[in-house]
């Protein structure tokens, strides 16, 4: 049996606990940007959609996986805190305005689909398929950024 203390204690199958969980926070991250990585897609060839059935084929095809899909980010943060929360803590006040980005774009593609198919006004529809688009794309670019901005600060503070 496993206890508590014995967690702590020593290595897990060979690895000390903190090679461990940075294992399962790259499957976790990992896993999100392999599995938005369609949403993303999605997102960003909806705009080059000529009709209204191929936007709605599309908006269909992605809804019923983009809120699994976005789970994994939370869980992946989630675990980030309770894990590394050094790391974590730095992460967000070194680039308060660059994750409040992210976080902007992923609201803005979650809720455009949504608003999209509330009315049927041209101009309606027109501005959410902007939104939509726009937040498929700077989303993916915005943690693009992420590991650009972080590589001097963070090689710093690692001496």
């Amino acid at each position: 049996m496993v206890s508590v203390e014995s967690l702590g204690a020593g290595p897990i199958f060979g690895l000390p606990l903190p090679e461990l969980w940075f294992g399962l926070m790259f499957a976790l991250l990992a896993t999100f940007l392999f599995l938005d990585g369609f949403d993303f897609g999605a997102g960003a060839i909806f705009g080059l959609l000529d009709t209204d059935r191929e936007r709605e084929t599309v908006i269909a095809a992605i809804g019923p996986f983009w809120d699994g899909n976005e789970v994994w980010l939370v869980v992946f943060g989630g675990a980030l805190f309770a894990a590394f929360p050094e790391a974590y803590a730095t992460l967000f006040s070194r680039h308060y305005l660059l994750m409040f980005g992210i976080l902007g774009a992923l609201i803005l593609r979650g809720l455009a689909p949504e608003m999209y198919e509330q009315r049927h006004d041209d101009r309606w529809q027109q501005a959410w398929s902007v939104a939509f688009v726009a937040g498929s794309v700077l989303a993916p670019f915005l943690l693009g950024i992420l590991p650009v901005t972080g590589s001097s600060a963070t090689r710093g503070s690692l001496r």
